[in-house]
């Protein structure tokens, strides 16, 4: 596809470097969380669907000036995309094409909804999605708090805590998918994804924090890591990247105590401060955090559009 002297074609292998490099420049994700070149790499090149046919780029004069990933929830029949254009080339019709394109090839997959998320102050960006027939659907709150100091609260001294070890990936994917069973938006993962996020550069089973009731795993806390400072802060940042509890354990502080042996994984690994998102309508998630010190950073918005 061209127009506006700039071709709209799907990734091949050499791309790599320059789609990286691009995400670099907004130093950002869509929702405002630090990103490295590694995380950018792990999110362009997936475990079950080649990057041919996930990313899509936008080239003028041999330079790519964009960059669009597919991420296909091929079990709920949605596909999340995440939009990037250079701001040199930005107001041009880059966004538009690259989002059209890709709805096309989403409906390829099988999948019936197109979404994406965007801050909720990232006025152009709504905008354009409104243009295109996306409608905003739901809330997502981003928070975030200074790990000073490394608590010693243990909120339930019944559990054993511990570190996911090797083979125990499948007991995660079953944890997991289970406690976000009823949750909005989750798509159900596979063994083989939990293990290709695993093997990432920002995660490892020792980020992966487990509470056992005897051999029953109840509840978990994903941490995520980066080894670069914040640009923007100058500090090292983190994330809760999943936080789930089985559902015959909740109001029972599981969820408080992994989330608290988690902030002290992040503390000791030298992290200045840590990030969590959570569903703008999961008052209760909401609640646990800021009970441990988080504080809420921004909103963003997750925007769906019908392909049906």
């Amino acid at each position: 596809m061209t127009g506006h002297n700039y071709n709209i074609r799907n990734y091949r292998s050499d791309d790599l470097d320059e789609c990286v490099e691009l995400w670099l420049i907004e130093g950002q994700d869509q929702t405002g969380h630090f990103i490295s070149s590694q995380i950018i790499e792990s999110q362009l090149i997936k475990p079950d669907f080649p990057a041919q046919e996930t990313v899509l780029v936008a080239e003028k004069d041999g330079t790519i000036i964009g960059c669009l990933n597919i991420t296909p929830e091929i079990a709920v029949k949605r596909a999340i995309i995440n939009c990037i254009v250079h701001p040199n080339h930005r107001r041009q019709g880059v966004a538009t094409a690259l989002i059209n394109e890709a709805t096309k090839q989403i409906t390829d997959m099988e999948a019936t909804v197109a979404a994406t998320e965007v801050l909720e102050q990232n006025i152009a960006a709504k905008n354009l999605l409104t243009k295109l027939g996306f409608a905003a659907i739901r809330d997502f709150v981003q928070l975030q708090q200074a790990l000073d100091t490394r608590t010693t609260e243990i909120a339930n001294t019944e559990l054993n805590i511990g570190h996911l070890n090797a083979g125990e990936e499948n007991i995660l994917t079953d944890l997991q998918n289970h406690a976000f069973a009823e949750h909005w938006g989750f798509s159900p993962n596979t063994t083989g994804q939990i293990t290709h996020w695993l093997n990432q550069s920002d995660s490892s089973l020792k980020h992966v924090i487990m509470a056992f009731d005897g051999d029953t795993p109840v509840g978990y806390c994903w941490t995520n890591t980066t080894p670069e400072n914040n640009p923007a802060t100058g500090k090292k940042h983190g994330r809760i990247h999943m936080l789930g509890v089985h559902s015959d354990y909740r109001g029972k502080g599981v969820g408080r105590t992994v989330l608290i042996a988690g902030m002290a994984f992040l503390h000791d690994r030298d992290i200045d401060i840590v990030e969590i998102t959570a569903d703008g309508e999961n008052k209760i998630a909401i609640g646990l955090y800021e009970s441990v010190g988080f504080e809420k950073r921004a909103l963003s918005q997750c925007y769906e559009r019908s392909l049906g």
